[in-house]
């Protein structure tokens, strides 16, 4: 809420050669016509210009831009074409059992529709629900044949005494022995025994189910969960999800074909990328219109109760507030084509904050006209005598916004950018457009009855009567709000909930929790990007990693499994130490010990001749396997590599996937400490960088976190010099931010026992509160500094008391409506900024009033001191407050010793 100092009783300044006085420029009610002219040119080319902005669903604007772990996920996002995916989950309907079949059938249903779809065919260049034969063809051809370069330096010692005569006799003996046992299986392991009687598998087998994140069902090559009811579809976009139209498209097409191929009612679930994106904007969108739309009713209907003539009053009130934030936003467009879901919403927040000019300039221009004034007098007047107060009024409010343009999250920029600017389209509206358009559409009689419905005179009677206490009351509630800080901690804990900040309902995101339960129960999953100078040194890299991730330590934090190019190539190290250990040498001895042992054993030797080859091709591998030959199989490198390899350019850089156990929720903290171990065991390893969503959701709360304090810190500087340059008194200033101190407190201590968490929207309501509210006190301050009786005091309040009543009531309104949006992070600083707005107003009346009203029938340069001092040391122990409940001090020590963020320079 942005009031306005209470100027007008005091205007001194001298007459104009227009004919007002020397403030606001009066050409607007001179020139009416021209004024109007040039303000609908304005907003024509600011309409032009903002047409162009375009919603922003991606996460990129939340990011520190300097976080490493940001600028990971960006190049992930941007080069590699893993996340190109859009998934279906297939589910049979509650109450069936495994239906497999049935799951087969819609699936094969489909992948016919979209091959021959016209339109799909331009969208999807892939449809896979069965493990593919890339991956079993990579197996046989590459892992197998070259198996003991995959195999560790025990598991290498354990093979070669498998391969010692007496070990290939005691596998031959197990072989006979499993043969001559009788059951209905003995055809199908006399099979597995010729095609590896040495069992040698065994050796890479637990390697290979490593690389397989996801539970099949049992005896079928599809994607179908171990309980035979889901099947998940992965299809493969033609373009980047960051190309929204593409997500609109393809997700809309991909649903009617599904829905067409659904015969037999099973449950279809979208998520992946490009639904999400889509979701995320079709909800920046809605909640855009929504909130704009739900802002101006409620003003509207706030008009309605408190003016006569609502309607009139309201359609010339709104068109300069219109036009400003239009221009706002054009002004805005010229540099950004983008709109994240925060700054999407702004629209209503800048309408409750904004309207206040006009309110302001509308009360008093309706008192000069009950008075006898002419319309172009009472604008010009109005004009003259209200230009400062509008000014200072609007550097109040827009000082949160620029606080939070200091911020290191590109987002809370962008949103600091287009509120200053709105801001300042209001400002500018009210004083150059509302000016006119009363001149030329005000046609009534002078000495109109009062045009507001409402006085604040009883009230402010009220008070004056139980000022004692009022007092006694108010200070009774802060200090209890002190104390019970005190007692439970003002800190308040971070939000580690990443997906507050996506819109709610979202089905996709829903889907993906969905389909990780379906799917072997797997948790969330994090991203470490690799970058490397050579191939080879990235490979290595790649085990390096690999080899920190599967450690006790690892597994403790939560890591489950990982699977990168250290699952798929073997390590360049250990390979070229095993070509020193195997070759012709090696493979003459172990022939001849197997081909002695089978002469003794039961079975035919001439059933092992393709077995003999392979053991011989095994034991004197020609070749390392390396990354141009994963490379080759383009559909299984594209889960690893970026873009390029795709066109057999071998790249320098790739992705380890780790998949984390899945948890209960009860614990909020074990993401933060996962992520703390896990930097803490790559911290020595340069090139690789953990990253992912819940990587960031915490980097951005450390980044906001270590900006916060400095942001309040700015916002409060700037108000007390502007406060002790407009009173040229400590005491007076400190006394102007009381209402300031005392809502934010009853703010903090309102969050801290609703269990409220900070997260990157409502972590702005301090610095914006701090700019808002601060205009209430100057408002009573001003009116009281020459009071001499409680009369007089009254009377002066009253002047202006039914604007910034309305004006409170209109921020409400406007940020209140925040409330209702589909994104919970955006709810919860509405709920933040109505609480300090409606805390504040009620300090200001019952608290700041009260006070004013002692010190003025006590007269006493004594009680003048105390008052003042005890004023500054609320403000003090309230930023103390702030401080300690914004502070990074626990994220810190979440972070693990030794972990020095790298995202605030």
């Amino acid at each position: 809420m942005s009031g306005v100092p209470d100027s007008f009783g005091d205007d001194t300044s001298a007459p104009s050669p227009m004919g007002g006085r020397r403030g606001a420029p009066q050409w607007p009610a001179r020139r009416p016509l021209l004024a109007v002219g040039l303000a609908l040119l304005v907003g024509l080319l600011a309409a032009l210009s903002a047409g162009r902005l375009r919603p922003d669903a991606s996460l990129q604007s939340f990011f520190a831009p300097r976080d490493p772990a940001a600028q990971a996920l960006v190049r992930v996002l941007d080069r590699f074409p893993s996340v190109e995916k859009l998934l279906i989950l297939v589910t049979v309907p509650e109450g069936e059992g495994p239906q497999p079949q049935r799951l087969l059938a819609f699936a094969e249903r489909f992948e016919r529709r979209v091959k021959s779809d016209p339109h799909a065919v331009k969208l999807v260049t892939a449809v896979n629900y069965r493990a593919d034969a890339q991956s079993r063809e990579f197996v046989t051809k590459v892992i197998v044949p070259n198996g003991l370069f995959y195999l560790s330096d025990e598991a290498f010692a354990a093979a070669r005494r498998r391969l010692t005569r007496e070990g290939i006799d005691e596998q031959l003996r197990q072989d006979e022995a499993i043969l001559a046992a009788p059951g209905p299986a003995a055809g199908a392991l006399a099979k597995a025994i010729l095609q590896d009687p040495l069992r040698l598998h065994e050796f890479i087998q637990g390697r290979l189910a490593a690389a397989q994140p996801l539970k099949i069902y049992p005896g079928s090559d599809a994607l179908i969960s171990t309980d035979g009811r889901n099947l998940l579809i992965a299809l493969t976009g033609a373009q980047p999800p960051s190309d929204l139209a593409f997500c609109r498209g393809i997700t809309a097409t991909v649903t009617g074909l599904a829905n067409e191929a659904n015969t037999d009612k099973l449950r279809l679930e979208l998520t992946g990328a490009y639904p999400i994106a889509a979701q995320s904007e079709r909800s920046i969108r809605g909640d855009s219109i929504s909130s704009v739309v739900g802002s101006i009713t409620c003003l509207a209907l706030l008009f309605g109760l408190a003016f006569r003539r609502p309607l009139s009053l309201f359609a010339i009130t709104m068109a300069p507030l219109a036009l400003g934030i239009l221009s706002g936003f054009g002004v805005y467009a010229l540099f950004s084509h983008s709109v994240s879901p925060l700054t999407a919403v702004i629209g209503a927040m800048l309408a409750g904050i904004g309207i206040d000019y006009s309110i302001f300039y509308l009360v008093h221009y309706l008192e000069r006209r009950a008075r006898g004034e002419s319309p172009a007098d009472a604008a010009c007047d109005t004009a003259s005598a209200a230009g400062s107060a509008l000014f200072a009024a609007w550097v109040t409010s827009v000082v949160g916004f620029i606080a939070v343009g200091f911020a290191s999250v590109r987002v809370l920029r962008d949103f600091s950018i287009a509120g200053s600017l709105g801001l300042a389209g209001a400002l500018a509206g009210a004083v150059c457009l509302l000016p006119a358009l009363w001149v030329l559409l005000d046609r009534g009689t002078a000495h109109r009855p009062p045009a507001l419905r409402f006085s604040v005179r009883p009230l402010l009677a009220a008070i004056d009567r139980r000022a004692s206490a009022c007092l006694a009351i108010s200070g009774l509630v802060v200090v209890g709000a002190v104390v019970a800080l005190a007692v439970a901690g003002p800190r308040l804990p971070l939000e580690t909930d990443p997906t507050v900040l996506h819109p709610r309902p979202n089905p996709p995101l829903d889907a993906q929790a969905h389909v990780a339960q379906a799917m072997g129960g797997a948790g969330d999953s994090l991203v470490v990007y690799l970058h490397a100078n050579s191939s080879e040194e990235l490979v290595t890299l790649a085990h390096r990693v690999n080899d920190r991730l599967t450690t006790p330590l690892a597994h403790e934090a939560g890591v489950s499994s990982t699977v990168g190019l250290a699952t798929l190539l073997p390590d360049p190290a250990v390979a070229n130490k095993r070509l020193g250990e195997i070759g012709p040498a090696l493979a003459d001895r172990v022939m001849g010990d197997f081909d002695a042992a089978v002469a003794d054993s039961s079975f035919d030797a001439r059933a092992f001749a393709g077995y003999r080859a392979f053991l011989r091709n095994l034991l004197q591998a020609p070749s390392v396997p390396k990354l141009r030959d994963l490379i080759r199989y383009a559909q299984l490198s594209g889960t690893l590599l970026p873009r390029e390899a795709a066109d057999g350019i071998v790249p320098t850089e790739s992705i380890t996937l780790v998949f984390l156990r899945p948890t209960d929720g009860s614990d909020s903290a074990v993401g933060e400490r996962t992520v703390a171990t896990l930097r803490r065991l790559l911290a020595d390893l340069p090139g690789a960088t953990l990253t992912g969503i819940a990587v960031l959701s915490l980097d951005t709360q450390v980044t906001i976190r270590h900006d916060l304090p400095r942001l309040i810190a700015a916002s409060v500087a700037f108000i007390a010099v502007y406060l002790l340059l407009h009173f040229r008194s400590l005491t007076w200033a400190a006394l102007a931010l009381l209402p300031t101190a005392c809502g934010l407190i009853c703010l903090l201590a309102a969050a801290r026992f609703t269990g409220a968490r900070m997260n990157l929207a409502n972590i702005v309501a301090i610095p914006l509160l701090i700019g808002i509210d601060g205009d209430y006190g100057i408002f009573l301050i001003s009116a009281a500094r020459r009071c001499t009786s409680r009369r007089e005091l009254i009377d002066r309040v009253a002047a202006s008391g039914q604007a910034v009543l309305l004006c409170a009531a209109a921020t409400l309104l406007g940020f209140g409506s925040l409330a209702f949006t589909s994104v919970p992070a955006i709810r919860t600083l509405g709920w933040a900024v109505a609480i300090g707005v409606s805390t504040c107003a009620a300090a200001t009346l019952f608290f700041l009033l009260p006070l004013l009203i002692w010190k003025v029938d006590r007269r006493s340069g004594q009680s003048h001191s105390t008052v003042g001092a005890a004023t500054l040391a609320l403000l003090l122990a309230t930023l103390g407050w702030i401080n300690t409940a914004v502070g990074h001090e626990d994220v810190i020590g979440v972070l693990e010793p030794g972990y020095e963020p790298r995202i605030v320079r």
